[in-house]
Parts: C-alpha cells; structure tokens; sequence
C-alpha cells in the first residue's frame, strides 16, 4: 500500500508518476520521494486527478519515449473505486500538436466522457492520453489540408494498450466492472486492452474504428465482440474500417446527409468526427429520462441482446442504418433502418 516516507498514507495526490516501457515488465511508483513496486496495492486508498507514465519504443527514428496518462473525465480528483463499473474513453489519431490538458484540447472527446458519466453517478470515467504518440501530423496536401500518417500512431497502439493493461490490474479491477469506448484507431487500443485482459471486459464500443489500407496489419484482424461481453460499433466514413466495425455484437451504418468516402476537397470528410458527437448525441437524449426518443435504444444498459428493433445478425451484416439529423447545432436521431 502507498504511504510517505514515515509510512503514512497520503490524504491528496493531485498527479501520480508512472515511468513504463514497452520492453520492462516492472516500474517504479514515486510519491513524495518516496518509490514503490508496482505490485504494491495504491487502487483505492487516496483521491488522485491523474496518472502520467512514459511508454518507449524503437522506432525508424531509433528509441522514443512518449507521455501517457489516465484521468477523471470530470477534472475532480477522487478516490478508484475497483468494484465499481468503470469507463474509459480513448481518442484517435491527433493531426494536432499536444497541448495543455486533454480535457482542454480535445473538446469532443470531453463531451463523449461528459455523456457517459451522465449515465449514472455511480459509474466511474476516465479518459486515456496517449496523444504525444497518437500525433501523426503527415504532409501537407496542395498547401490546403494535412493528411496524416497513420502509421506514427498505429505503431504506439499496443505500447498505449499495455501501459493502460497494467494500470487496471494494479487497480485490481475486474472483467464485470471494465467498459472501453474508442473512437478512430483509439477504438483498437480499446480491443487490444481487452485481450491482454484475462477473461476480457465487460463492454466496448468503437467509433467509427479508423481505416487500416495505410498500415495496420496487425489490426485487420481486430474482432471486437472476442474479448467483450457486449460490443457495439458505428460506421459513418472513409476515414473509418466498416469490415472491423461489423465485427462487433451489435453493428450500425450511419448514413449522414453529406459525403463521407474519400473525395478530393478538402474538409468535406467530416463523418469520422462527426460518428463521436453523433454518438454523443444519442447519448445525451437517452440520458433524458424526462422525454422519450429513438436515442433511448442505445442507453449503456442497452448493450444486450434484449428488446431490439432489429434482428441481430452475428455474421457481418448490419444490425441497423442510422439517420442523422443536424438541429440546432447538435445531431439528432431522425431514423431507425432496421437491418439494412
């Protein structure tokens, strides 16, 4: 158990440091000068905010180091609660430089934890930080638009997945009370946290899983119903993987009303972040006990086999099509096709 250096326990720690590697199995914990075995139990006995680390790898470039953190998707520190159901959501390829707080940077991953941790209040959420390694900046394209190199972030998706592997088995969390929510290639760091998990997790869902024709072999593979007791994936763009998204429980297509394959002007493929707010959306609206909606079928205790609108299909085939709507400012779900 954690403690000072006279042994006793800490009553606030606002950031924790984590020092991992791709190739070590152990690492230190340091607090207040003080170090600890990682197999010294810290899940529940002190509130925190964060916890950073460094994963290292060798790259083309040779060794690199990138930093790597977890925290509370509200920005209050708290105490881990290991028998409490838990959330992680997990951000993509970043085409933008880091900077500050994810929670600050990341605006639309915020509102996607915001929308899972108004699910229930007795639900814990957290968000995943691996964007130093996810940065994949690319080259620019006609002096218009970047396009990335997915590659960069691909190669860091298992270091990020075990470095997050190795802070739920110190927080002795288990497989009921573990659920993942991924958007782009952050849904495959979601997957391969679930197989290096024994008997895997409780929930994941990918959004909109990033698109694999530019490396990504080891992905291609990726089934997310293998290691999830329930798994949901939603489809709405180029820059998304529809054969790796149909692997899930419970598959949908979302058909918005522009174009979302690849064409050649920039900034008309907005689908890929648009299935995160989409998704936050319907979120939202189920969250609304007040009123009723078509939203309410994809509440997180929706993610069974109960009571669907559709027949589920454990082949490849869509569960259902989507039909988006903008009001507002905001999406909404206008139509429900069941098995397209």
């Amino acid at each position: 158990m954690l403690g000072n250096q006279n042994n006793h326990f800490t009553n606030y720690i606002s950031t924790l440091n984590i020092e991992s590697s791709l190739n070590i199995t152990n690492y230190p914990l340091r607090l207040n000068g003080a170090s600890f075995d990682k197999n010294d139990e810290f899940q529940s006995l002190y509130p925190w905010l964060k916890l950073q680390g460094t994963i290292t790898g060798n790259t083309l470039l040779g060794i690199e180091s990138h930093d790597i953190s977890i925290e509370w998707a509200d920005g209050i520190s708290k105490t881990f609660n290991p028998n409490k159901s838990t959330w992680i959501v997990i951000h993509g390829l970043q085409m933008n430089l880091p900077k500050g707080d994810i929670l600050d940077q990341l605006t639309d991953i915020k509102n996607l934890a915001s929308s899972v941790d108004g699910f229930s209040p007795n639900d814990q959420v957290l968000v995943l930080d691996w964007r130093s390694a996810a940065y994949s900046p690319g080259i620019n394209y006609r002096g218009d638009f970047n396009v990335p190199n997915p590659v960069i972030a691909l190669s860091w998706i298992d270091a990020a997945a075990t470095w997050t592997t190795n802070i739920l088995k110190q927080f002795g969390i288990t497989t009921p009370n573990i659920n993942l929510i991924g958007h782009s290639f952050g849904s495959y760091v979601a997957s391969s946290i679930a197989a290096d998990i024994t008997r895997g997790i409780n929930r994941i869902i990918a959004l909109d899983p990033g698109n694999l024709e530019i490396g990504g072999n080891k992905y291609k593979q990726t089934n997310f119903s293998d290691n999830s007791r329930w798994s949901w994936a939603f489809y709405g763009s180029g820059f998304g993987a529809q054969d790796r998204a149909r692997t899930a429980d419970e598959s949908f297509i979302i058909d918005f009303p522009f174009y979302t394959q690849f064409p050649d002007i920039p900034g008309v493929n907005k689908g890929h972040g648009a299935v995160e707010q989409f998704f936050t959306a319907m979120l939202n609206q189920a969250n609304d006990k007040q009123h009723y909606s078509d939203a309410d079928i994809f509440a997180l205790d929706r993610m069974n086999s109960i009571a669907k609108p559709w027949n589920i299909d454990y082949s490849t085939n869509w569960e259902a099509k989507l039909i988006p709507e903008e009001s507002n400012g905001s999406w909404i779900l206008k139509d429900i096709m069941p098995n397209p």
